[in-house]
């Protein structure tokens, strides 16, 4: 059977780091109690080890569990039991034969980091990073968010950025779904993109918005839905989303970022546990990220402030219904 160009011995994966806050994206006021968290996880039996999160989405998370681990290292699966894949050999395509209790588990691997910082490897298939918190939210009635961390370039992009001139989106048509549905009166074309992508037959969807520079209403309004997306986990369903706009700063020229190509990411390569049992080997997983981590780690503090506090699950508890 021939084996597909990174279906070797290892493959090269993207590495994104995030921040856990609360659910709007302020930061928490102390440490997120990762190890409370991560004792209910495994404490969890029977049916109650899924966690559904939207009509479609079942959520399981399991710890991975070795001596002398230095951070805690957590698998976040999107559990499929149906809708599969089928097998595909020299162009013969053949059915995916599971027995009934079978289902397939897309794995996201994820480290928890100082102050509040998780590392995740990317898998187009598996559950975003913000999945954690609808997670958190469905199985234990928690209330955080995540939101990627930015470098000192985007943050100031984001600080400088005056009229914007026009955007530039593009989103997979299967991730359309997950869009919040946008309450901006100016950002309208938001919502018709997502209809359009969620209908369309193409892969991909792109838009892009030239704005008016007499309209500075409108400029207004896409530059708080920019940080509303920069903020949360919102943005990790695009693949693109560039921004031209004109530099609040006197003299400096035009801003053109696009804010998910030019995030805090980085690429490793992770060994397989063999070239026929081809997912990604956990001790590998958690050794990029730890690695990737070393190479980011002053970009990072140079953005996320030291944390002292210690929190416990209680605090991000939510009321229970009436209260």
């Amino acid at each position: 059977m021939g084996q597909l160009p990174g279906s070797g011995n290892a493959v090269t994966r993207t590495i994104q780091f995030w921040r856990i806050t609360k659910r709007n994206g302020d930061v928490l006021p102390g440490l997120f109690p990762t190890n409370e968290f991560l004792v209910r996880v495994n404490a969890l039996t029977g049916d109650t080890i899924y966690a559904i999160v939207a009509e479609d989405i079942r959520l399981l998370a399991k710890e991975v569990e070795r001596e002398k681990l230095e951070r805690r290292h957590l698998i976040l699966c999107r559990v499929r039991p149906d809708n599969l894949p089928a097998l595909e050999e020299g162009g013969t395509i053949d059915d995916l034969k599971l027995k009934r209790t079978q289902n397939l588990a897309e794995e996201t691997h994820m480290v928890f980091l100082p102050n509040n910082v998780i590392g995740v490897i990317f898998n187009r298939d598996g559950p975003r990073a913000g999945r954690l918190a609808d997670y958190g939210l469905t199985q234990f009635n928690i209330d955080f968010g995540l939101r990627p961390v930015i470098d000192r370039d985007t943050a100031k992009a984001l600080a400088e950025m005056g009229t914007v001139t026009s955007v530039d989106f593009r989103i997979p048509t299967s991730r359309a779904s997950l869009l919040p549905t946008s309450t901006n009166n100016s950002a309208d074309v938001l919502n018709a993109f997502k209809s359009l992508a969620e209908v369309s037959d193409s892969r991909t969807v792109e838009f892009k918005v030239v704005l008016s520079t007499k309209s500075s209403s409108a400029s207004s309004k896409w530059r708080s839905l920019l940080f509303g997306l920069v903020n949360t986990n919102e943005i990790d369903q695009f693949d693109k989303f560039k921004i031209h706009a004109k530099s609040n700063v006197p003299g400096s020229p035009s801003i053109i970022k696009d804010f998910v190509e030019e995030r805090l990411v980085l690429k490793r390569e992770i060994a397989l546990d063999s070239s026929i049992v081809r997912r990604l080997n956990p001790a590998s997983a958690y050794q990029a990220i730890l690695d990737a981590y070393s190479e980011a780690q002053a970009a990072i503090n140079l953005v996320v402030a030291n944390e002292t506090a210690n929190l416990t699950l209680a605090h991000l508890n939510l009321p229970a219904d009436g209260a």
